[in-house]
């Protein structure tokens, strides 16, 4: 590894640079900063943490990006040195400026005196600016990661009532090999049916557990709340995944894994800190509707419950949620 060498550009700009080409730099930095809107932060931490939120998020989606960018008026200038590090082109004059913008604009203010005919960007100014994004750029870069994490830890928001049903239901069935799975039907119909089915067993659960989500999930179709596609089974994988079988079509919970699950699920209810008595209310509804539910399981080969079963289910829950909650 070679020894550091002192920088001699900050973001391809020049370390010395004639005082008119630093100006003109700056005048473009500052339009296509101050172009974005009247709400844009004055400072410069806050005006990074701004543009990541508004427009470099890793996380962000695409269609939401896609309109951002189509509202930008912001004209792109030219100057010297500027480059699409500093600013986007987006076409049709318009320009984005860069979180390296935004802090070489900072860079340009700090450094540029009211006389003499250069401007040096000094090595603690040209630090202090990597520094800063580096730090920046390395939390929004692992956010998706930590995300993850967190979440598989049980640490990250509770999970949606509906998506906590979602492996109970698994177990209630006895999905826990490949030979008991919840297969997804090919015909089209079967499907909707079975969504239809699982919908209202999830609905039943949820509505127990946060009251207000038969209010929100009032007039929305069997799709949101399909067993293989709907965002209860997503939000379910999201934290068990490896607890769960990989293939969405064809469900069950993993040989081995059943009272890890169990413990999770009960883990991440405690986290909302309900009676004990209002989680054995909710799994006796996810029960009786699952009930009701069972010829439409049977009819499509995929009901296996045993009630002896479903009864001891239903004590280890409660033992796991009083265990994680003692004080609810």
């Amino acid at each position: 590894m070679s020894l550091p060498r002192r920088p001699s550009d900050l973001f391809g700009i020049p370390t010395g640079l004639e005082r008119e080409a630093a100006e003109r730099l700056l005048v473009a930095l500052t339009d296509a900063w101050m172009g974005l809107g009247a709400a844009v932060p004055r400072q410069v931490d806050e005006a990074v943490d701004w543009l990541f939120k508004q427009y470099f998020d890793p996380l962000a989606r695409g269609a939401r990006l896609r309109k951002a960018l189509e509202s930008i008026q912001a004209q792109r200038r030219d100057a010297p040195f500027l480059t699409e590090q500093l600013v986007m082109d987006l076409g049709n004059g318009r320009g984005l400026i860069t979180p390296e913008g935004r802090v070489a604009m900072w860079a340009l203010q700090e450094s540029i005196r009211p006389t003499g005919s250069t401007v040096v960007l000094r090595d603690d100014t040209i630090l202090a600016a990597e520094s800063f994004l580096l730090d920046r750029y390395r939390g929004y870069g692992r956010a998706r990661l930590e995300q993850v994490v967190r979440l598989g830890k049980g640490t990250g928001n509770p999970m949606l009532p509906a998506a906590a049903a979602i492996p109970l239901l698994l177990l209630v069935n006895r999905s826990t090999s490949p030979e008991r799975s919840l297969r997804r039907p090919t015909q089209a119909d079967q499907r909707q049916e079975l969504d239809q089915a699982v919908g209202k067993i999830v609905a039943a659960f949820a509505e127990v557990i946060d009251e207000s989500t038969s209010r929100r999930h009032r007039g929305r179709s069997a799709d949101h709340m399909s067993l293989y596609g709907g965002y209860p089974l997503t939000e379910a994988r999201r934290r068990l995944g490896a607890q769960l079988s990989e293939d969405p079509g064809d469900l069950f919970v993993r040989p081995g894994q059943q009272d890890a699950v169990l413990r999770f699920v009960a883990s991440d209810l405690a986290r909302r800190r309900l009676p004990p008595e209002q989680i054995a209310q909710a799994y006796d509804a996810l029960l009786a509707t699952y009930r009701a539910q069972i010829p439409i399981l049977t009819a499509l080969r995929i009901s296996f419950e045993r009630p002896a079963d479903s009864n001891a289910l239903r004590a280890q829950l409660l033992n796991e949620y009083r265990e994680a909650c003692p004080a609810c």
